[in-house]
């Protein structure tokens, strides 16, 4: 971050911060650093899971490719929340939060 950008954290003092680890954590990642971190992915992977269930109900009711590619998709996203979990992990361990 540069001397003339105003980090999330300086909007509610007007003062710049010095720290640049907002930098490095993405918005997307900020949810890292709430207390219910691990409810937030739980309930994301359930996203997930419910579409791989819902593929596999299509799947043995006859659309074979459409359950499939349902299946599929639920299980890759439950996958992706499984490295968002080792991201925010390290991100916290990275703040030296639990």
């Amino acid at each position: 971050m540069s001397d003339d950008e105003v980090g999330p954290d300086d909007r509610a003092t007007g003062e710049e911060s010095d720290d640049d680890s907002d930098a490095a954590v993405g918005r997307a990642d900020q949810a890292a650093y709430a207390q219910n971190w691990r409810t937030v992915l739980a309930v994301d992977a359930g996203v997930g899971v419910v579409i791989a269930v819902i593929g596999g109900v299509v799947l043995v009711t006859g659309r074979v490719v459409v359950g499939a590619l349902l299946a599929a998709l639920g299980v890759v996203y439950v996958a992706l929340v499984g490295r968002r979990y080792a991201k925010w992990k390290a991100i916290r361990a990275a703040a030296g939060l639990p």
